[in-house]
C-alpha cells in the first residue's frame, strides 16, 4: 500500500520544540528605556512606547506559542491516527 502522506514526526516535534523555546525567549524580552537626557523631548516619547512594545512583543511570543502548541498536537494527533489506521488494516487484512 503506497503512502499518500508521510510525515517526519521527530522533525515536527523537534519544530513544536524550537518554536516554544522561541515563543519563551521573546517573552522574556524587558523593554526599558534608557535615556541620557530625561528632561528632553525624546526622553517622553521613548517613556510612552513601554507598554506598547511589550504588547508587541507578547503578541508575537503569543502566536509562536501557538504554532509550537499546534506543531506538537498535529505530531501527537498525527501519530495516534497512524497508530490507530495501522491497527485497523491490519485486522482488515487478517479478514477481522
Amino acid at each position: 500500500m503506497a503512502d499518500f502522506l508521510q510525515v517526519d514526526l521527530e522533525t515536527v516535534l523537534r519544530l513544536g520544540a524550537d518554536l516554544g523555546r522561541h515563543a519563551d525567549a521573546i517573552n522574556a524580552i524587558d523593554h526599558s528605556v534608557v535615556v541620557s537626557m530625561s528632561d528632553g523631548p525624546v526622553a517622553k516619547v521613548f517613556e510612552g512606547t513601554g507598554d506598547a512594545v511589550r504588547g508587541a512583543y507578547r503578541l508575537l511570543g503569543g502566536e509562536i506559542r501557538r504554532m509550537s502548541d499546534t506543531a506538537l498536537w498535529g505530531a501527537r494527533t498525527y501519530e495516534a491516527m497512524e497508530s490507530a489506521s495501522t491497527e485497523q488494516l491490519r485486522a482488515y487484512l487478517k479478514g477481522r
